[in-house]
């Protein structure tokens, strides 16, 4: 059996996550505390017992994911008896735009430190890229990518696909009165599903270049190493270990779609049957268990979760 580990991205955040497993084990509080410490501001408490309007800020949010996701990879490491390589427990990894940060903590490529610090700079360059309350996010559902593509350029305006999530699900970023324009144009092509979500910027478009040159800036002096277990690129849809080719994928991320679905379907191409998403939500879960039809398909991001997680590695490791 073939396993990955999926590291959700930004909407996800609910506040309190990751307190229980801080509260119940040292592994997870040490995550948290690290994080507290190279970012000098109190984030696991704004996770804990924030506002849910601070905690979204994406300054705070990118670096908040990626510590709760590493508290419980952690939790279940310890409670496994395994060691940090996740070669113990997964083939592959592959995150959600800023969960690939998270998947390369995971993999042993990026410090946790490093992750937390690289996250931070890349929120709040998301978040000075445009005018505030300019921009923003849309998930159109919808089977017909060449009428989503027709609508877009029938309105000659900078919409950009943003992220290929499969299942039906294409998620647009513009600023919001071309937002407004593809709604009422799509309604007319029979698209009645258009969801605005909670993004602050329009995301993994032309509009991020200046966050990009940013990122390349942000990496000088970043020791990468090869992953433990390939991570699927959110660029590429492939796997990659080059930490030479991994940084400029990273920097590239922020203005390219996120090809989730092409990323699922390579994994199907590679036998992968468990899929295992640690985090708060269930977003890639749900995503995973439309578009493929076998398979196992786990969320962990609360403590009462972890049982059916470690008995499901547990009988992994008895067929290894």
């Amino acid at each position: 059996m073939k396993n990955v580990l999926l590291f959700p991205g930004q909407g996800s955040q609910i506040v309190s996550m990751g307190y229980d497993f801080a509260k119940e084990y040292l592994e997870a509080r040490e995550v948290f505390e690290e994080v507290d410490e190279v970012l000098h501001y109190n984030l696991s408490n704004l996770i804990f017992h924030g506002s849910e309007q601070e905690l979204t800020k994406t300054q705070h949010v990118q670096p908040a994911l990626m510590a709760v996701s590493i508290a419980i990879l952690r939790t279940i490491q310890k409670k496994l008896g395994v060691s940090d390589d996740v070669r113990d427990i997964a083939n592959f990894v592959a995150g959600h735009s800023l969960g690939e940060y998270t998947a390369l903590c995971a993999a042993g490529s990026l410090s946790l430190s490093e992750a937390a610090r690289l996250l931070h700079i890349r929120g709040i360059a998301m978040s000075k890229a445009i005018p505030e309350n300019t921009g923003g996010m849309m998930a159109v559902i919808t089977n017909d990518n060449t009428l989503l593509h027709n609508i877009i350029n029938e309105l000659d305006a900078k919409i950009y696909v943003a992220n290929d999530n499969g299942a039906g699900q294409i998620v647009l970023s513009a600023l919001h009165k071309d937002l407004d324009r593809f709604v009422e144009c799509a309604s007319k092509y029979g698209i009645k599903k258009c969801i605005r979500l909670k993004a602050s910027a329009p995301f993994h478009s032309g509009y991020m270049l200046g966050v990009k040159e940013i990122m390349k800036e942000a990496f000088k002096g970043v020791k990468l190493y090869t992953p433990s277990v390939p991570i699927i690129s959110n660029v590429s849809a492939k796997p990659e270990q080059d930490p030479g080719t991994l940084v400029p994928l990273l920097c590239e991320q922020v203005i390219a779609p996120v090809r989730w679905r092409e990323s699922v379907s390579y994994l199907h191409t590679q036998e992968v049957t468990g899929y295992i998403e640690i985090g708060s939500s269930k977003v890639l879960t749900k995503l995973n268990s439309r578009m493929l039809n076998t398979g196992s398909f786990l969320n962990v991001g609360k403590l009462s979760d972890i049982a059916n997680v470690l008995q499901f590695f547990e009988k992994c490791l008895e067929q290894a």
